[in-house]
């Protein structure tokens, strides 16, 4: 329910590739930049392609993320990419869930890969994982891992935000739908934008001390929204619920018991309808759970790649 508030058609022009200028995200070379999209390779070993996150709720790069230096330090090959419009890929941005699964596509065949290769993705991240699964079958290796995510549009309007983290009479709930809404009409601004972000992200941890809150600035009112914003508005048909039995690779998912995001039945959707599919809850986490839990999540997560 967290995009209902997000899908009306939009009249902004938007902001790309931000985040270095305002939010002091570090620099990092592309190991390949391909048609303005950066690239990133790190780590020997079998290969995994990590996806990055589709929308515009990442303060930096996947490569600098927990997950990145967790698959590395795992003797994986991790390859991945920035999103369009983000960080360093300066190339245009045009959300769709097929931008991401051929984005993937591009880095994997850059990255010099022959054969199959293993994928990961959180969240939205694996949900372009899903659909890179069921578009490029042939190039999928033997693992999948969907951490925290769900099956579409579809999951999220019934099981997610913000009747998930809220009750419809309180403020939170209000404060979800307005400021969203009042985005999505062409009303806001980048300081609404990451309001709106701190909103929704500090409820989405269990252990509060784990946040990290966008800034807020008032010079951010003068600036336009993050141009990967218009993501929400290009998957309000995405649903692969009925196509979940296409995959055939072996598959975890995971989930926690404090999530908001993707709750239970987000996840237990994708177990129940994945054939070859392994369901792990944690019990002390929110939507990210190898922040609030690492030491487990890495147990979990070598356990899984290692079989």
């Amino acid at each position: 329910m967290i995009i209902v508030v997000f899908s009306i058609l939009s009249i902004r022009e938007y902001l790309q590739n931000h985040e270095y200028k305002y939010y002091n995200a570090p620099y990092t070379n592309c190991s390949y930049l391909v048609n303005r999209l950066c690239i990133y390779e790190r780590g020997t070993g079998d290969p995994i392609v990590l996806f990055p996150y589709p929308h515009s709720g990442a303060m930096k790069s996947i490569v600098y993320s927990d997950l990145f230096s967790m698959l590395v330090s795992m003797g994986r090959r991790v390859i991945t990419f920035d999103t369009p419009g983000t960080f360093s890929s300066f190339r245009k941005s045009e959300p769709s869930i097929d931008e991401m699964a051929d984005s993937a596509f591009e880095a994997i065949k850059f990255a010099g890969v022959n054969g199959k290769i293993d994928i990961i993705g959180h969240s939205m991240g694996g949900l372009c994982a899903i659909a890179f699964v069921l578009k490029y079958p042939n190039i999928t290796g033997e693992k999948l891992i969907l951490i925290n995510s769900l099956s579409g549009f579809r999951s999220s309007l019934k099981w997610g935000m913000p009747g998930s983290a809220w009750k419809w009479y309180s403020k939170g709930f209000w404060k979800l739908a307005l400021w969203g809404l009042r985005l999505k009409l062409g009303f806001g601004n980048h300081f609404d934008h990451n309001q709106l972000m701190n909103l929704i992200f500090a409820v989405s941890f269990h252990n509060k001390s784990y946040f990290e809150p966008f800034p807020i600035v008032p010079e951010f009112k003068k600036l336009r929204i993050p141009s990967r914003f218009q993501w929400a508005d290009s998957i309000w048909n995405v649903d692969f619920s009925q196509r979940l039995k296409e995959i055939r690779t072996k598959t975890l998912i995971t989930g926690s018991k404090f999530d908001p995001q993707t709750p239970f039945p987000c996840v237990k959707e994708l177990h129940d309808n994945i054939p070859h599919s392994q369901l792990y809850m944690f019990n002390n986490s929110g939507h990210c759970p190898f922040i609030e839990e690492k030491y487990l999540f890495t147990q979990v997560l070598r356990n899984f790649l290692g079989k």
